[in-house]
């Protein structure tokens, strides 16, 4: 009886420590960047290197734009890469600091007037026809976040932070620049170059695998 009281309390210390392991893998889906103004599909992997730093990278395929309730946008497509660490808590490793490098680089073809033998941004002349102005942007956040688990393998994770962000457009077509954009609602940025402030949030729901 002695032996078999010993074997249970064996197993069910197992058992707890099975259910208290940290994940080490686990795949992400963000369905905020769904919502943004350039609507985007964006996975991702995550995966635990050491007792307290995690290696994290997203991937999204922009897939349309709300710019066309504005635009004469008639196809919006692109992608981003999202790579990063995480920091995580000594205390509570459910909270963590992370860093994360964030690049987006999006098409949006247009049928208006395209300005042609642009200098200094001013065209000799305008023409009629379609045309792909493109945007980059390159962005360096610092987020803090904290990870909820919701079921046995099912966790949601909250993040926010300050960044810094660069943005880039131009009409792909040399020789060629559309001021008209610069104005009109939606497409109000920053100058090319310029470094603003950002102020990244989100929710990313993660999938443990390991």
């Amino acid at each position: 009886m002695k032996n078999l009281y010993l074997c249970l309390l064996l197993c069910t210390a197992l058992v707890c420590g099975a259910q208290k392991r940290q994940t080490t893998t686990a795949l992400s889906l963000n369905p905020t960047v769904l919502a943004s103004l350039d609507h985007t599909v964006m996975l991702g992997v995550e995966k635990q290197v050491s007792s307290r730093l995690v290696a994290v990278l997203d991937a999204g395929y922009v897939f349309a734009t709300s710019h066309y309730r504005a635009q004469n946008i008639r196809q919006a497509s692109g992608f981003s890469v999202r790579p990063g660490f995480k920091l995580l808590f000594r205390r509570d490793p459910k909270g963590y600091f992370a860093v994360q490098t964030f690049y987006k680089q999006v098409n949006y073809r247009l049928y208006d007037w395209l300005g042609k033998d642009c200098i200094n941004g001013v065209p000799a002349y305008e023409q009629l026809q379609e045309f792909v102005w493109q945007k980059k942007s390159l962005s360096i956040n610092l987020l803090a976040g904290y990870t909820l688990e919701l079921s046995g393998r099912l966790l949601v994770d909250f993040y926010a932070g300050p960044g810094i962000k660069w943005v880039n457009r131009q009409v792909t077509e040399p020789n060629c620049c559309f001021p008209q954009l610069e104005n009109r609602q939606g497409f109000a940025q920053p100058l090319n170059g310029k470094p603003t402030v950002n102020l990244p949030a989100g929710i990313k729901l993660l999938v443990a695998i390991r």
